[in-house]
């Protein structure tokens, strides 16, 4: 906790991972959603769920694990 207060915080790490890569912050969330999306449809779906409720459960219900 201290590292990240003493460096700038949080604003300061988004700041430096978006200069790295040249794309806002919003995008890499979008990219990283979407490299999750086809695991968290296969373990809703593995759950018994339809395809539109395990998209409603990857929204509502998110593993904290994966």
């Amino acid at each position: 906790m201290r590292y990240r207060e003493e460096s700038g915080g949080q604003d300061s790490i988004s700041c430096f991972q978006s200069q790295l890569t040249d794309f806002p912050m919003y995008r890499l969330a979008e990219v990283e959603v979407a490299a999750l999306y086809p695991r968290i449809r296969e373990v809703a779906l593995n759950r018994g769920l339809t395809p539109r409720t395990a998209a409603l459960w990857s929204i509502i219900d998110f593993p904290p694990d994966i």
